[in-house]
């Protein structure tokens, strides 16, 4: 999942992002080649977590994601 403006237009507060019981892995990435890695680093750490865990990617504006 990407963090990205809520419908209210505003990005989601890291506090936000960190609710809940589960794990959370916050990952960042300046550039789409750093995107490539990463869901094989989110599907090892969710077998780690028994799948208690909520994955979050920010992604610089020059990765082109928005959700």
């Amino acid at each position: 999942m990407y963090a990205a403006a809520s419908s209210t237009g505003f990005p989601p507060r890291l506090f936000d992002l960190l609710r809940g019981q589960d794990h959370t892995l916050l990952l960042y990435a300046d550039d789409e080649a750093q995107l490539a890695p990463y869901d094989g680093v989110v599907a090892s750490a969710r077998r780690a977590a028994q799948g208690r865990l909520s994955t979050w990617v920010v992604a610089a504006r020059a990765c082109g994601r928005t959700a």
